[in-house]
């Protein structure tokens, strides 16, 4: 598992390997950052996610209302089958 924060106008957040409890802690940390930076934008890449749990895909709900309070909104990138499922676990969230 790894979860990465990339500060900046269109900060970024990557997920790969499992999107479980553990990232999804990460996820929520990267939330706080956001809401202290005060970005345009926020991006999500989940194309290296290669599994997901329920309490990942929450924590990824949360950073999708991040970015939809934010000027610019949210992108995102998938590439794999568990990331999009992830993603559209996280959808029925928001």
């Amino acid at each position: 598992m790894s979860v990465s924060y990339l500060p900046g106008r269109h900060a970024r957040l990557v997920v790969a390997g499992d999107l479980d409890s553990t990232a999804g802690r990460a996820i929520q940390d990267a939330i706080e950052l956001v809401e202290h930076d005060c970005p345009r934008r926020v991006e999500l890449d989940l194309r290296g996610v290669t599994g997901f749990t329920r309490s990942g895909a929450a924590a990824i709900s949360d950073w999708l209302t991040i970015g939809r309070r934010l000027e610019e909104g949210v992108g995102i990138q998938v590439a794999t089958e568990a990331g999009r499922r992830a993603l559209l676990e996280s959808m029925d969230r928001v």
